[in-house]
């Protein structure tokens, strides 16, 4: 798969609403992925993406969540194979102004950014434009 994937986990529906329609005005025809559940987009990565990293996708994941919230989920993504993990670059999207969660992010490894909602063209730019420090 050449074109970039794009997975959203968020457990409120009009949140994913809102960013399939910042995607679909910044993009033509956009492969997107939804999960209300981050366990089951968890399950969804180990069991679609291949150890030959051919796939390359933005996860747009939220924070809090029942169940299993971001954080969780960031600890099992953690565990998958290095192959699978360099295959998904994760962008945090969320409604938390807790100065905390910005700085968590920040020093996780695998979170590019954190992205406050709702998410715009202007902040898709952001994303799309991100380059990490080297």
């Amino acid at each position: 798969m050449s074109a970039t994937t794009f997975i959203i986990i968020d457990d409120n529906v009009i949140d994913i609403l809102t960013h399939k329609i910042v995607l679909k005005a910044k993009l033509i025809d956009p492969n997107i992925i939804d999960f209300t559940c981050a366990q089951n987009a968890l399950q969804y990565i180990e069991e679609n993406y291949s150890k030959n990293g051919l796939n390359k996708t933005i996860l747009l994941l939220d924070l809090n969540m029942p169940g299993m919230n971001g954080w969780e989920f960031l600890e099992r993504f953690k565990k998958l194979d290095k192959k699978i993990k360099n295959q998904v670059k994760i962008f945090i999207v969320s409604f938390s102004i807790d100065p905390k969660n910005e700085e968590r992010a920040a020093l996780d490894p695998y979170v590019e950014l954190f992205i406050s909602k709702p998410l715009t063209k202007e902040k898709l730019t952001r994303i799309f434009n991100f380059q990490p420090a080297t």
